[in-house]
């Protein structure tokens, strides 16, 4: 290759990780409905539920908490996810502030109740005041916490931070009647009206467990549970990953963020999209260093060899991630597509390279035995993804064209454009002339590799230092 076509497939190469680089910049994050259900009958309930609707339930979870000691905070991380902005209580309470109610309920009986009405008509000044006096008594005989009072969820305190007595006193209010029939009747009754309400809000749906140290004689322990919420008001992508890192966030500001986490179906999909992007760099970076690995190995320690096996493959996947964002979003389609190239980038740069690592003679000569020996056979292979994408491209669906076929077929031409100019380009100018061949560097690197040939393959050579110092490495 003269100098000028030398140039050329540099500033080609350089020109493609820089475009790609920058379209990197706007990737966007998510799908389009529209994508995969165009001409489908569920098409117009699927739209309206993205764009009208948008209301989807999630839950803040715990694990492994002391639910007694930790019920404020648990409270205040609940409040901090649900004010995110893109997020609201459910419609039933949660378990916490439903047992506090309970508790309330039980106590709160005729007597309370009518003091209760005789605050309401003492003088205006003294009204709240008398008010107050009579709910911290009642939940002073409801046995609540009231420095951990909380408007919104706990209004007359938190219940007892023992454990033990915290189990008891919900297993209480948890027990159901023998008979069936008055389940929704009141205590006053013999019913279990209190039991079913806790059930609405969830606290059957818990986990339990032994305690820590226990004993035969110990009850049993919480370990997991949930507080229902939903998050709403999600028209765009944005929108999504906005909810999403908001609510991320409100956890890990949280003292239980070691034991909290969000889980929901919508919104623990996104959470892996918006974490999906730094991961492929990983894996990009992983490939790299992996075929930096096998290539010391193959190829004889051919340091230009080596360097462009990884700028190639670099530069294919680099530059089909960074194209296929103008009409793909990064989701794992996306992803799936993304890693079939990689593999076919090694497998496209992988026979010229190794044809120049282990062809002897100059630069030309050697660049000239490992085209003509590899590059007829990846041609015919690109050029036959090609024409194969060509019918399939007619009646696949729009989204395999993006995803898929556009994928394919955009790697497919970079290969064939890398192969006829990059490749040997990169080669040529990265390769030393004969004349350079006693460069310091140079002889360094070639006798370590007469080492390494030496002990793989002991053979007596008395003329390899001759053909060293002609430059036949």
């Amino acid at each position: 290759l003269t100098r000028s076509m030398r140039a050329v497939a540099v500033v080609l190469f350089s020109a493609l990780v820089g475009i790609s680089t920058w379209l990197r910049g706007g990737r966007r994050i998510g799908y389009d409905p529209e994508d995969f259900l165009r001409g489908s009958s569920v098409h117009d309930a699927i739209q309206l539920l993205f764009e009208k609707f948008s209301i989807f339930p999630s839950a803040l979870c715990f694990r492994n908490v002391d639910f007694a000691a930790n019920q404020k905070e648990m409270l205040e991380l609940y409040k901090a996810v649900t004010s995110s902005g893109f997020a609201m209580e459910a419609p039933f309470a949660n378990h916490l502030s439903t047992m506090y109610r309970m508790l309330e309920h039980t106590r709160l009986n005729s007597s309370w109740a009518g003091k209760l009405a005789d605050a309401a008509t003492v003088a205006e000044g003294r009204r709240e005041e008398e008010r107050a006096r009579v709910l911290s008594a009642v939940a002073e005989e409801a046995s609540l916490n009231r420095t951990n009072a909380m408007p919104d969820f706990a209004p007359l305190g938190t219940g007892v931070s023992d454990a033990e007595s915290f189990t008891i006193t919900l297993l209480r209010l948890l027990s159901m009647p023998m008979d069936s029939s008055k389940a929704w009747q009141p205590e006053r009754m013999n019913g279990s009206r209190v039991s079913l309400y806790l059930d609405l809000a969830g606290i059957n749906q818990m986990s339990w467990g032994p305690s820590p140290n226990s004993t035969a004689s110990d009850v049993p322990r919480i370990r997991f549970s949930s507080m229902p919420f939903f998050t709403a008001g999600l028209n765009t992508d944005e929108q999504y990953l906005d909810a999403v890192k908001k609510g991320l966030d409100a956890v890990k500001a949280s003292t239980l963020k070691d034991s909290a986490f969000i889980h929901g179906s919508i919104f623990s999909y996104w959470e892996v999209l918006s974490e999906l992007e730094p991961h492929m760099s990983a894996v990009v970076s992983s490939l790299i260093i992996g075929i930096a690995i096998g290539a010391v190995v193959c190829l004889d320690f051919d340091v230009v060899s080596i360097l462009v096996a990884c700028l190639s493959c670099y530069m294919l996947v680099v530059t089909v991630w960074g194209f296929a964002v103008l009409w793909a979003k990064l989701n794992a389609a996306f992803v799936a597509g993304l890693l079939v190239c990689m593999g076919l980038s090694i497998e496209s740069v992988a026979h010229i390279v190794a044809g120049f690592a282990y062809a002897r003679g100059s630069v030309q000569e050697r660049l000239g035995h490992a085209l003509a020996m590899a590059l007829p056979a990846s041609l015919a292979a690109s050029c036959g993804v090609i024409v194969t994408l060509v019918p399939l491209a007619v009646f696949a669906p729009l989204f395999h064209l993006k995803y898929v076929l556009g994928m394919l077929a955009l790697h497919a031409v970079l290969i064939v454009l890398s192969n006829c100019l990059i490749l040997p380009g990169l080669l040529a100018a990265l390769a030393p002339p004969v004349e350079w061949a006693m460069r310091p560097v140079w002889i360094v690197v070639t006798v370590c590799r007469r080492r390494w040939r030496a002990r793989t393959a002991p053979e007596t050579d008395e003329n390899a230092w001759q053909r060293f110092l002609k430059g036949d490495s």
